[in-house]
């Protein structure tokens, strides 16, 4: 599949439509931008995030980005994650949902 997907503030999606680069702390701190892979966003959502309205996920197309792409084993959640090392090129982004769509949507691509 090559749509992976980043829970993303509305504020920072829209610094990076300016820049055309998306970055985030974790990207300094642990060297990647944490995504996943559609049916697991509604789980981080739920883990990580509560009650926050100010998000989007953002919905990816691998194939277009700029940076490295691996995916590694994440022992927190028991699962396998992509992780972006390196800005997410905002050409990459095809499609930026709500939290809410996410449940409801069909796969994309």
């Amino acid at each position: 599949m090559p749509y992976i997907y980043h829970i993303a503030a509305r504020s920072d999606w829209e610094s990076a439509q300016q820049s055309g680069l998306y970055v985030v702390p974790s990207l300094k701190e642990e060297g990647f931008i944490h995504c996943s892979m559609e049916d697991q966003v509604v789980r981080v959502l739920e883990r990580f995030y509560g009650d926050r309205k100010d998000l989007v996920v953002l919905c990816i197309d691998s194939r277009r980005l700029a940076s490295q792409l691996v995916y590694e084993w994440a022992p927190s959640m028991e699962a396998t994650f992509p992780h972006v090392y390196g800005p997410i090129n905002v050409d990459a982004v095809t499609e930026v949902r709500t939290p809410e769509s996410m449940s409801s949507r069909e796969p994309i691509g």
